[in-house]
Protein backbone atom coordinates (compact mmCIF):
# COMPACT_ATOMS: atom_id res chain seq x y z
CA UNK A 1 0.00 0.00 0.00
CA UNK A 2 1.82 3.20 -0.98
CA UNK A 3 2.98 5.47 1.56
CA UNK A 4 4.47 8.54 1.78
CA UNK A 5 7.79 9.41 0.05
CA UNK A 6 10.90 10.06 2.74
CA UNK A 7 14.02 12.35 1.83
CA UNK A 8 16.91 12.38 3.54
CA UNK A 9 19.71 14.49 3.51
CA UNK A 10 23.50 13.95 4.02
CA UNK A 11 25.81 17.10 4.39
CA UNK A 12 29.38 17.13 2.98
CA UNK A 13 31.51 20.10 4.54
CA UNK A 14 35.79 20.77 3.64
CA UNK A 15 36.75 23.44 6.31
CA UNK A 16 37.69 26.95 5.63
CA UNK A 17 41.23 26.67 3.76
CA UNK A 18 41.84 23.24 3.15
CA UNK A 19 42.97 23.49 -0.22
CA UNK A 20 44.31 26.88 -2.08
CA UNK A 21 46.49 27.84 -4.45
CA UNK A 22 49.27 27.76 -2.28
CA UNK A 23 48.54 23.98 -0.62
CA UNK A 24 46.69 22.23 -3.18
CA UNK A 25 45.05 18.77 -2.06
CA UNK A 26 46.20 15.68 -3.53
CA UNK A 27 43.82 12.16 -2.92
CA UNK A 28 39.83 12.52 -2.94
CA UNK A 29 37.28 10.92 -1.32
CA UNK A 30 34.58 7.86 -2.05
CA UNK A 31 31.10 7.93 -0.94
CA UNK A 32 29.83 4.54 0.01
CA UNK A 33 25.91 3.90 -0.15
CA UNK A 34 24.98 -0.26 1.13
CA UNK A 35 28.80 -1.47 0.62
CA UNK A 36 29.30 -0.07 -2.83
CA UNK A 37 31.98 2.89 -3.17
CA UNK A 38 31.39 5.86 -5.87
CA UNK A 39 34.33 6.60 -8.41
CA UNK A 40 37.46 8.60 -6.80
CA UNK A 41 35.99 12.32 -6.13
CA UNK A 42 39.05 14.72 -6.60
CA UNK A 43 39.32 17.96 -3.85
CA UNK A 44 37.59 20.06 -6.98
CA UNK A 45 35.25 17.59 -7.75
CA UNK A 46 31.98 19.78 -8.67
CA UNK A 47 28.32 19.32 -7.56
CA UNK A 48 27.41 17.90 -10.85
CA UNK A 49 30.13 15.42 -10.68
CA UNK A 50 29.29 13.96 -6.96
CA UNK A 51 25.77 13.80 -8.10
CA UNK A 52 26.84 11.91 -11.43
CA UNK A 53 28.73 9.20 -9.34
CA UNK A 54 26.31 8.76 -6.78
CA UNK A 55 23.59 8.18 -9.85
CA UNK A 56 25.69 5.58 -10.91
CA UNK A 57 25.55 3.53 -7.68
CA UNK A 58 23.58 0.32 -8.74
CA UNK A 59 22.75 0.07 -5.24
CA UNK A 60 21.01 3.11 -4.61
CA UNK A 61 18.50 3.28 -7.25
CA UNK A 62 19.70 0.36 -9.48
CA UNK A 63 18.65 -2.96 -9.87
CA UNK A 64 20.72 -3.50 -6.70
CA UNK A 65 18.43 -0.99 -5.11
CA UNK A 66 16.65 -2.02 -1.50
CA UNK A 67 13.97 1.25 -1.98
CA UNK A 68 13.84 0.99 -5.65
CA UNK A 69 14.39 4.07 -7.56
CA UNK A 70 16.13 7.14 -5.78
CA UNK A 71 16.24 10.65 -7.09
CA UNK A 72 19.35 12.01 -6.27
CA UNK A 73 20.32 16.01 -5.80
CA UNK A 74 23.55 17.92 -5.07
CA UNK A 75 23.28 21.81 -4.31
CA UNK A 76 25.68 24.21 -2.17
CA UNK A 77 29.52 25.14 -2.86
CA UNK A 78 30.57 24.94 -6.73
CA UNK A 79 33.19 22.76 -5.07
CA UNK A 80 34.29 19.87 -2.86
CA UNK A 81 36.99 21.79 -1.16
CA UNK A 82 37.62 25.27 -1.64
CA UNK A 83 39.80 26.39 -4.80
CA UNK A 84 42.16 29.25 -4.89
CA UNK A 85 39.32 32.22 -5.72
CA UNK A 86 37.60 31.31 -2.44
CA UNK A 87 39.91 29.41 0.00
CA UNK A 88 38.59 31.09 3.13
CA UNK A 89 34.95 29.89 2.43
CA UNK A 90 34.24 26.47 4.13
CA UNK A 91 32.78 24.56 1.36
CA UNK A 92 29.37 22.69 2.03
CA UNK A 93 27.18 20.18 -0.17
CA UNK A 94 23.76 18.81 0.46
CA UNK A 95 23.30 15.91 -0.64
CA UNK A 96 19.31 14.81 -0.68
CA UNK A 97 18.27 11.40 -1.53
CA UNK A 98 14.17 10.66 -2.12
CA UNK A 99 12.76 7.28 -2.29
CA UNK A 100 9.44 6.11 -2.32
CA UNK A 101 9.31 3.50 0.37
CA UNK A 102 11.30 3.83 3.92
CA UNK A 103 14.07 5.88 5.03
CA UNK A 104 17.29 5.25 3.06
CA UNK A 105 20.45 3.70 4.33
CA UNK A 106 23.22 6.10 5.80
CA UNK A 107 26.71 7.43 3.23
CA UNK A 108 29.64 6.71 4.75
CA UNK A 109 32.64 8.95 3.97
CA UNK A 110 36.26 7.06 3.20
CA UNK A 111 38.41 10.50 3.17
CA UNK A 112 42.26 10.18 2.17
CA UNK A 113 42.55 13.98 1.15
CA UNK A 114 45.85 15.32 2.36
CA UNK A 115 46.77 19.26 1.99
CA UNK A 116 50.44 20.58 2.41
CA UNK A 117 53.54 21.28 0.56
CA UNK A 118 54.58 17.43 0.91
CA UNK A 119 50.95 16.58 1.04
CA UNK A 120 50.79 14.73 4.30
CA UNK A 121 48.14 17.14 6.25
CA UNK A 122 44.93 15.25 6.73
CA UNK A 123 41.84 17.53 5.59
CA UNK A 124 39.11 17.26 8.11
CA UNK A 125 36.26 16.68 5.50
CA UNK A 126 33.14 15.45 7.41
CA UNK A 127 29.94 13.60 6.58
CA UNK A 128 26.66 14.17 8.59
CA UNK A 129 23.19 12.73 8.08
CA UNK A 130 19.32 13.74 8.54
CA UNK A 131 17.09 11.01 8.32
CA UNK A 132 14.04 11.20 6.46
CA UNK A 133 11.60 13.15 8.20
CA UNK A 134 8.44 12.65 6.03
CA UNK A 135 5.98 10.05 7.53
CA UNK A 136 5.40 6.85 6.61
CA UNK A 137 2.04 5.61 6.98
CA UNK A 138 -0.57 3.31 5.23
CA UNK A 139 -2.68 5.65 2.93
CA UNK A 140 -0.87 8.52 4.53
CA UNK A 141 -3.14 8.24 7.40
CA UNK A 142 -5.96 9.48 5.35
CA UNK A 143 -7.42 6.04 4.23
CA UNK A 144 -8.04 2.61 5.10
CA UNK A 145 -5.84 0.02 2.87
CA UNK A 146 -7.54 -3.15 1.44
CA UNK A 147 -4.43 -5.32 1.77
CA UNK A 148 -5.60 -8.06 -0.26
CA UNK A 149 -5.30 -5.30 -3.63
CA UNK A 150 -2.42 -3.44 -1.63
CA UNK A 151 -4.89 -0.12 -2.88
CA UNK A 152 -6.14 2.68 -0.57
CA UNK A 153 -9.48 4.24 -0.40
CA UNK A 154 -8.88 7.64 0.66
CA UNK A 155 -11.58 9.27 3.26
CA UNK A 156 -13.95 12.12 1.83
CA UNK A 157 -17.42 13.56 3.51
CA UNK A 158 -19.30 15.92 1.78
CA UNK A 159 -20.97 17.31 4.14
CA UNK A 160 -21.02 20.59 5.35
CA UNK A 161 -19.34 22.27 7.71
CA UNK A 162 -17.49 18.80 8.43
CA UNK A 163 -16.12 18.46 4.60
CA UNK A 164 -13.37 16.81 3.49
CA UNK A 165 -11.62 14.77 0.44
CA UNK A 166 -8.33 13.02 0.22
CA UNK A 167 -7.10 11.59 -3.40
CA UNK A 168 -3.73 10.16 -5.07
CA UNK A 169 -0.77 12.68 -4.47
CA UNK A 170 2.35 12.68 -6.22
CA UNK A 171 4.36 11.95 -2.63
CA UNK A 172 4.90 15.45 -2.13
CA UNK A 173 1.65 16.72 -1.50
CA UNK A 174 0.25 17.67 -5.21
CA UNK A 175 -2.36 15.29 -7.38
CA UNK A 176 -0.60 12.50 -8.48
CA UNK A 177 -0.82 8.90 -9.27
CA UNK A 178 0.69 7.00 -6.55
CA UNK A 179 -3.07 5.79 -5.31
CA UNK A 180 -1.66 7.31 -0.87
CA UNK A 181 -4.59 10.04 -0.48
CA UNK A 182 -1.62 12.31 -0.03
CA UNK A 183 -3.17 14.91 -1.77
CA UNK A 184 -6.28 16.96 -0.18
CA UNK A 185 -8.64 18.17 -2.93
CA UNK A 186 -10.13 19.77 0.14
CA UNK A 187 -8.92 20.80 3.33
CA UNK A 188 -10.46 19.34 6.66
CA UNK A 189 -11.42 22.12 8.53
CA UNK A 190 -12.25 20.55 11.49
CA UNK A 191 -12.12 17.11 12.98
CA UNK A 192 -13.89 13.93 11.38
CA UNK A 193 -17.59 13.41 12.18
CA UNK A 194 -19.89 10.79 11.61
CA UNK A 195 -23.65 10.97 11.35
CA UNK A 196 -25.56 9.88 14.23
CA UNK A 197 -29.12 8.65 13.06
CA UNK A 198 -31.02 9.09 16.58
CA UNK A 199 -29.86 12.69 16.50
CA UNK A 200 -29.85 12.93 12.35
CA UNK A 201 -27.15 14.88 12.67
CA UNK A 202 -23.04 14.73 12.20
CA UNK A 203 -21.34 14.87 15.29
CA UNK A 204 -17.36 16.10 15.43
CA UNK A 205 -15.43 12.90 16.55
CA UNK A 206 -18.87 10.76 16.24
CA UNK A 207 -19.72 12.58 19.60
CA UNK A 208 -17.28 10.29 22.24
CA UNK A 209 -14.12 12.73 22.26
CA UNK A 210 -12.86 16.12 21.84
CA UNK A 211 -11.26 17.91 19.04
CA UNK A 212 -8.02 19.49 18.66
CA UNK A 213 -8.64 22.19 16.61
CA UNK A 214 -4.72 22.86 15.60
CA UNK A 215 -4.48 19.74 14.40
CA UNK A 216 -7.88 18.24 13.72
CA UNK A 217 -7.10 15.31 15.37
CA UNK A 218 -9.74 13.37 18.35
CA UNK A 219 -9.53 12.65 21.71
CA UNK A 220 -11.80 10.03 22.28
CA UNK A 221 -12.90 8.89 25.23
CA UNK A 222 -12.20 6.20 27.62
CA UNK A 223 -14.52 3.54 27.76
Amino acid sequence: TPVLNFVTRQYVRCPAGSCDSAHNCSGGIYLVYDDEATSKLPWNATRDDVQAALAALDTLGGRASDFGRVNVSVVGSPTLCAGPTDANAAHNFTIELRAAYGNLYDLELVNSLRRGPDFVVPVNLTLTTDTGTKENEYCSDRGWCDFATGTCMCRSLARSPFAYEYVSSDGYDALGTRGDCGHARREAKSCPASYNPSLDKFLECGGRGSCDNATFVCACDEG
